[in-house]
């Protein structure tokens, strides 16, 4: 695998993440407070791409749970972002409005959302939550460990980005996010 960007998020506050983040159109934008990334809009999908390099088709996003208080929030990292339309693959560490915490893998098409998979394990501050996309295969971690794997040919290209909802914005942020692909090294040649 190779990382193709990375984002701390260290930087002043503001309500735009920068010039190399773009808001999937039909969704809205994150915002960066105490260098740390979140929803910038209470109670909507709040989804944005990483545009400053060429995204392979295969590729994927991870971001650490920096706060994760309280219900009806979630952090995560999304794949495949279309530019065009409200489009992504997006795996997040989730609480619900009961307070149940637990993982989900979601797929948004043309602003249509469909739940691919939910896992039961408990998020809790400092998980590294991560999305895949190769080929058809779609997945999502926890520290490195796969909680849930589908297939689904919905979406074939688009950018890696970020993903929050939250009903209180500061109940749920991020931060050290990376995004990358899933090329391997050539074995250097060696000479007889």
């Amino acid at each position: 695998m190779a990382i193709l960007a990375t984002d701390t998020f260290d930087r002043a506050d503001s309500t735009d993440l920068g010039a190399v983040w773009d808001v999937v159109p039909g969704l809205t934008n994150c915002q960066i407070v105490g260098n740390r990334v979140r929803s910038g809009v209470a109670n909507t999908d709040d989804i944005e791409s990483y545009n400053g390099v060429t995204w392979p088709d295969d590729q994927y996003a991870q971001l650490t749970v920096a706060v994760l208080t309280g219900t009806d929030l979630q952090v995560g990292t999304a794949v495949r972002c279309s530019t065009t339309v409200a489009s992504a693959y997006f795996g997040f560490a989730h609480t619900d409005t009961g307070g149940a915490m637990h993982y989900q893998l979601w797929r948004v098409v043309s602003g249509t959302f469909t739940l691919l998979g939910t896992d039961p394990t408990d998020p809790v501050v400092g998980d590294v939550v991560r999305t895949e996309a190769e080929g058809t295969t779609i997945r999502l971690q926890r520290n490195g460990t796969t909680l849930m794997q589908v297939t689904d040919t919905n979406l074939a290209s688009g950018r890696a980005g970020v993903a929050f909802y939250a009903a209180v914005l500061a109940n749920a942020e991020g931060d050290a996010w990376e995004g990358g692909n899933f090329a391997t090294r050539s074995p250097m040649f060696r000479g007889a």
